[in-house]
């Protein structure tokens, strides 16, 4: 969207929402100048997934260690080989540098910055308007290794992966995905089962069965309301196709969990 840019002096932070790599140079020529104005006049700059490459491209990381998503790390490595970075983080404030690894990271760092400037109240009830697990049940960090996403060197494979992780309530179809990383939905095909031994479709699904599993484990939601955030139609798909990936329902998993979690007879909680 291209439209006038305003006095930045007007702004408590400036936020950079990124795309993928390949499109960041068609940004107006206007922006990077509007960029380095905010940073003269001390406006924090916050860069989102790959809005931290957009300011490290513009010199404006220079000094600063930025949070990239584990999926970017090694271009940022060829790209920014000065530059210092972190994976392990939903985000990373320094000084008057703020960056996010992107997709579900994104409501940490927001309820952190409401926290931080409105107090923990105001933090607690964006929580719970927004329906999210608070930040004690697991960062983002926690989800993505519970996704379980296999490790690889391929580019598309990455970003059609990150896009997957983005769109788990509205699951995009796998021709757009293709589109998105530029390639054809018989060529995403091959290339994930090469890489994951699975479809795009079939590893789509895994990925919102994963964060569904976490859900179940993490948060006390209701299973209806973790089968729509998980992209299932209803409560039925959901539990169909998580005992078949996990072999026992929602509700099992459940009690198992609460049965463990109750000391029996004799044995103290410390």
């Amino acid at each position: 969207m291209d439209s006038e840019l305003t006095d930045p002096h007007q702004f408590d932070y400036i936020v950079v929402i990124g795309g993928l790599l390949d499109y960041l140079e068609a940004a107006p020529k206007t922006y990077p100048a509007f960029l380095h104005q905010a940073a003269a006049a001390d406006v924090p700059l916050i860069g989102l997934c790959t809005g931290s490459f957009v300011l490290a491209r513009h010199s404006l990381m220079e000094g600063r260690t930025a949070c990239v998503h584990a999926y970017h790390c090694d271009d940022w490595k060829r790209l920014f080989p000065r530059l210092r970075f972190v994976s392990n983080s939903d985000f990373l404030i320094d000084k008057d540098r703020i960056t996010c690894a992107g997709g579900i990271s994104v409501i940490e760092l927001a309820i952190h910055l409401i926290g931080m400037h409105c107090g923990p109240d105001r933090a607690g009830k964006v929580v719970h308007q927004m329906t999210v697990a608070k930040s004690s049940s697991g960062s983002f960090v926690d989800r993505r290794k519970a996704l379980g996403y296999a490790s690889s060197s391929n580019r598309r494979l990455h970003e059609a992966v990150m896009l997957m992780e983005k769109h788990m309530t509205e699951p995009l179809d796998i021709d757009a995905i293709a589109n998105l990383v530029g390639t054809s939905k018989r060529q995403l095909e091959r290339l994930f089962v090469a890489e994951t031994s699975s479809t795009p479709a079939q590893f789509y699904r895994q990925v919102r069965l994963r964060f569904g599993r976490w859900l179940l484990i993490s948060s006390d939601r209701h299973i209806g309301e973790i089968a729509f955030e998980c992209g299932f139609a209803d409560a039925p798909h959901f539990i169909r196709h998580f005992q078949n990936l996990f072999g026992m329902s929602p509700g099992k998993l459940r009690k198992e969990l609460m049965r463990n979690a109750t000391p029996t007879k004799g044995e103290t909680v410390s």
